[in-house]
């Protein structure tokens, strides 16, 4: 079974025809654990004739908002963006006509130097890997022994 309020306004919300959300505020007045069912009626029509009066008065009057004022703000905002649109174009335009400021040939050089140098890098690694590699990793190399001389060494 369902809570005794939730149910009370459900059975509101159906006999008024109204949203939850108003019932929630019109069931308030009318729910009583027991008491005087009429007294709790007539409340319960008070409260939803003044929420329903002052949602007509809501939809007459409208939302308060003022068109005017906001349309004038809209169109302060859509001129300062078209203008700073305006002053970047102009920006890039003047770069552009410029010849935009970069050599290529001296970024190319500078690409080219920078790939030598990582290619001579990646080269002294290898050598320094490969003379790594031939010393045996850095271990001493222990000359090889006979029988005898691993017995007399304690093998």
């Amino acid at each position: 079974m369902a809570n005794a309020w939730i149910e009370h306004v459900k059975r509101f919300q159906q006999a008024h025809g109204c949203s939850y959300k108003e019932a929630l505020t019109g069931a308030s007045g009318t729910y009583r654990k027991g008491g005087n069912i009429t007294k709790t009626a007539k409340s319960a029509g008070k409260t939803l004739i003044n929420a329903g009066t002052a949602r007509a008065v809501r939809a007459i009057n409208g939302s308060g908002v003022n068109r005017l004022k906001k349309a004038q703000r809209w169109q302060g905002f859509a001129d300062s963006t078209l203008h700073d649109a305006i002053d970047t174009a102009n920006k890039a335009r003047k770069t552009y006509q410029k010849g935009m400021g970069v050599n290529r040939l001296k970024k190319a050089q500078r690409w080219q130097g920078f790939a030598d140098s990582t290619l001579h890098d990646a080269i002294d690694t290898a050598n320094k890997a490969r003379k790594t590699y031939q010393k045996g990793f850095g271990l001493k190399r222990h000359r090889k022994l006979s029988g005898a001389a691993l017995l007399a060494a304690g093998y």
